[in-house]
């Protein structure tokens, strides 16, 4: 039984090192943010939403906090298990819109998925997604 004990700790150990959720921020109004490598960290967040999921968030269990503001945004493209939310979970705080105008072959947020039709398991909470783009 020592021996079952001893190889189920190690199976937990492996997994718990290799399953690592991360919090990127984006505050699109405050400075100094700006889309570079590296940006994401609280008090050094990312400035668009969509350069930190294509760039940043890219893990199962990797979450995207957003500060309040309104959004003009490229296509946002959630992969697997990623989510995105506002960071004071009011969503009439948060606004996302298309900096241009989107098609259904061109979507404003496209879930990605690991397989053919399968699913993302993405979530998206506390935010307003608004149609209108934002170019004017």
């Amino acid at each position: 039984m020592a021996i079952n004990t001893k190889i189920f700790t190690i199976c937990v150990l492996l997994f718990s090192s290799s399953v690592s959720a991360t919090t990127y921020y984006v505050n699109g109004d405050g400075a100094p943010a700006v889309d570079e490598a590296g940006c994401g960290a609280d008090g050094d967040e990312c400035a668009t939403i969509a350069y930190t999921a294509t760039n940043i968030a890219t893990s199962t269990g990797d979450i995207i906090s957003v500060e309040n503001g309104t959004y003009a945004e490229a296509q946002i493209v959630l992969e697997p298990g990623v989510s995105l939310t506002s960071k004071s979970q009011d969503k009439l705080l948060v606004t996302i819109l298309p900096v241009a105008d989107m098609t259904p072959s061109n979507p404003l947020v496209l879930l990605s998925t690991a397989t053919v039709n399968g699913e993302g398991a993405q979530t998206i909470s506390h935010v307003t997604i608004d149609g209108d783009d934002g170019a004017g």
